[in-house]
């Protein structure tokens, strides 16, 4: 890519650690460094990604909450940030969100429940305790929807199971 893609496309390379410019001299990507720095570059990238899932895989293997926020009806324990405690205020919500859906009460019906007794949508929640969570919805004011009514109800975590890594990336360079 370095000798032929960048040199067709007139993108500039630079190395400080080689002391490498192809604009102030092209022959310079020529040079057998790069190649050799560029492979063990890589490799240090892959062993680094791989030590990290290595220890993802043991927290989700003890328990321990490896995302940035918990989900709706808990919060992090503040002694470890690993842990999950109970949020009773969002909890009830939830509480109330399974109890209307095995009443028999619809997914739309019970979004407008909720949005009508201006109960605030869990990124509306988080927001309003504090944490710097982003979510966009479009609207000034995100209301709850059906999807996240869904959500909560198919979230395993609200039967006591810790659900997670079921999505994971192909490898470090390609991140689909």
């Amino acid at each position: 890519m370095i000798e032929n893609l960048f040199v067709q496309m007139n993108v500039r390379f630079i190395s400080l650690a080689e002391g490498i410019d192809s604009y102030l001299n092209l022959d310079s990507i020529s040079n057998l460094i790069v190649p050799i720095t560029n492979v063990i570059n890589d490799n240090f990238c892959y062993q680094t990604s791989k030590k990290i899932r290595q220890v993802f895989d043991m927290k989700r293997r003890n328990g321990e909450l490896i995302g940035g926020f918990a989900a709706y009806g808990y919060m992090k324990n503040p002694k470890d940030k690993n842990a999950l405690i109970v949020d009773e205020e969002a909890a009830e919500v939830v509480k109330n969100i399974y109890e209307w859906f095995l009443d028999g009460m619809s997914k739309n019906a019970i979004v407008h429940n909720l949005n009508g007794h201006g109960i605030l949508c869990p990124s509306e929640y988080k927001k309003s305790k504090g944490l710097n969570y982003q979510h966009s919805s479009g609207s000034e004011r995100p209301l709850w929807s059906a999807k996240t009514v869904n959500d909560i109800l198919k979230n395993r975590l609200y039967i006591g199971d810790m659900v997670q890594g079921r999505q994971r990336v192909k490898s470090y360079k390609i991140h689909t």
